[in-house]
């Protein structure tokens, strides 16, 4: 199936390689702006479609939006500005209060990134404020976002057994009730249960991009380092969304030029990540024709399974379908991001072995009797469903993990 008509006009309209005297009014006039609008929404890119498009028809007089079009785009961006703003005072509070407490904690994707690859925090869409930080500074964590008034998100009984499961999950999620403000602090750039992605700490101390906010500046991961998160976050949301994409095409008109791709390929093929930013940056020149480094073309032409995977998730994405991708491709993304039997067997045997709220009968604190709770975890599992399918699905997990 060829690309949707409003697909193509989507991908003209925010590609990082164009500027906005490449849009021109025959594409724009054959355009379905509801379906065009629609799309952009789903994938996450209606504020920078919004910023073009106002862009395009204040620069070229021949282009002439429909009022109401014009109109509704400008709503969104004065929503979107308003909103940006109030994030942004935000991550400068809360950043702020991490230094005087020194306590190092990285702004991660959402806005910090808007700034950074699109030069300013309304251009990305964002709804939270994400953050990386190290476990051995939770309690200061709790103590400043308490202090500013944001509590921990979620139903729990017991907050010791609450912020345990949360540890075991590596994400802590915080609200503020007086302006909705989410956050949420990771422990790594990837659930647990992607056991190789747990490289946190590491990714602090070589912290190196300078991010500036509201006069201030904030410490960020080092290039390297930023793409490869953006690469895993998007490979485990299976690449649906254009704007992940975009985010690598704008990093590689940002950063592609300076970075030393040698090493950096040679390292990740090391750890066995090599793969996973391969096809980002496969999905970046494809869709958004972005320039990759000769050494990043060869690494791809040396991979025909993440060249055919890439042609797959483009296909997709350019049909315009808001369906899931097919069960293969989601399979593969998983084994992009689990390629060791091990990363496999964690990945799918940690949901049966890990605790959750209904296991806790002995208290966190009490770290000499805490391990009877997998004991009880084990009888409430067997009582649910009998020692012979509960086999089974460890079985299953095994067999699966090959």
């Amino acid at each position: 199936m060829p690309p949707l008509r409003e697909m193509r006009v989507l991908l003209l309209c925010i590609s990082p390689s164009r500027d906005t005297g490449e849009i021109n009014a025959e594409a724009l006039s054959a355009a379905d702006w509801s379906q065009l609008c629609d799309l952009s929404a789903w994938h996450g890119i209606f504020p920078l479609l919004a910023s073009r498009l106002l862009a395009t028809s204040s620069q070229q007089p021949a282009i002439q939006l429909p009022e109401v079009i014009t109109a509704g785009l400008k709503t969104h961006q004065g929503i979107r500005l308003r909103g940006s703003l109030r994030l942004t005072a935000s991550l400068v509070e809360l950043m702020l209060e991490f230094e005087r407490s020194g306590i190092r904690v990285l702004p991660w994707k959402g806005l910090s990134l808007g700034m950074l690859l699109y030069g300013s925090t309304a251009l990305r869409e964002s709804g939270d404020l994400d953050f990386l930080f190290q476990k051995k500074d939770l309690p200061a964590v709790l103590r400043i976002t308490h202090d500013l008034g944001y509590e921990l998100a979620g139903h729990h009984t017991s907050r010791s057994a609450y912020l345990y499961t949360l540890g075991l999950q590596g994400e802590f999620p915080f609200l503020r009730d007086q302006d909705k403000a989410a956050l949420e602090f990771h422990l790594q750039i990837l659930p647990a249960r992607f056991s190789r992605w747990q490289n946190t700490p590491a990714d602090i101390e070589r912290a190196s991009t300078v991010c500036k906010l509201a006069g201030h500046e904030f410490l960020m991961q080092r290039p390297e380092d930023m793409l490869l998160s953006l690469c895993a976050h998007a490979t485990k949301h299976n690449w649906e969304r254009l704007k992940w994409s975009c985010d690598i095409a704008q990093f590689l008109k940002t950063y592609g030029e300076t970075m030393d791709w040698k090493p950096f390929l040679a390292c990740l093929r090391r750890e066995r990540k090599d793969a996973v930013v391969l096809l980002g940056l496969s999905l970046g020149a494809k869709l958004f024709n972005a320039t990759l480094s000769p050494i990043a073309q060869e690494e791809l032409r040396q991979s025909p399974g993440i060249a055919s995977l890439s042609e797959a998730v483009a296909a997709h994405i350019l049909s315009g379908s808001a369906d899931t991708i097919e069960a293969w491709h989601e399979e593969a993304m998983v084994a992009l991001l689990c390629p060791s039997v091990w990363d496999r067997f964690v990945f799918k045997a940690r949901p049966i072995f890990d605790l959750n709220g209904d296991d806790f009968y002995i208290p966190a604190e009490n770290r000499m009797l805490f391990f009877m709770n997998y004991l009880f975890r084990a009888a409430r599992l067997l009582k649910k469903y009998g020692l012979r399918r509960l086999l089974g699905k460890t079985a299953v997990a095994v067999r699966s993990a090959r």
